[in-house]
């Protein structure tokens, strides 16, 4: 959001409220992940800013985003061995994560953990009944 308020401040008063609100109405419509997050942003951009927004500070908008899609993935100490003592013992591990498939495929792949996983599902919403 910092980022965001940066970039229209000089197109006139934008509070971190205002900013905050607009984004989080963009969000719902465009779901979880870094492109919904990014897709929001430039939505919230182009509102805040009266449609005044320059190419380039769009472009800031877009290289964020890659930026971060491409950022590694930290697992936490300990979580593979962890996991490997699991499956030792005969236990079926599932994965169960929620957001984009694409992004979230990608993630899974570069953590290295994949291989631990008996089933591994990627789903938009998370609820008692994705569970069962």
């Amino acid at each position: 959001m910092r980022m965001l308020r940066h970039l229209a401040q000089p197109y006139g008063r934008f509070g971190r409220t205002q900013v905050r609100n607009r984004a989080a109405q963009s969000g719902r419509l465009y779901g979880y992940g870094i492109k919904g997050f990014v897709l929001s942003m430039a939505e919230t951009a182009i509102e805040v800013t009266d449609q005044c927004i320059p190419a380039e500070e769009f472009q800031t908008i877009l290289a964020f985003g890659r930026t971060t899609r491409e950022h590694a993935v930290e697992v936490f100490v300990g979580a593979r061995e962890v996991l490997e003592a699991l499956r030792a013992r005969d236990h079926e591990l599932w994965l169960i994560s929620k957001g984009d498939l694409f992004d979230q495929e990608s993630r899974i792949a570069r953590s290295g953990l994949a291989q631990l996983f008996e089933h591994v599902g990627i789903v938009f919403e998370k609820g008692h009944a994705t569970h069962e």
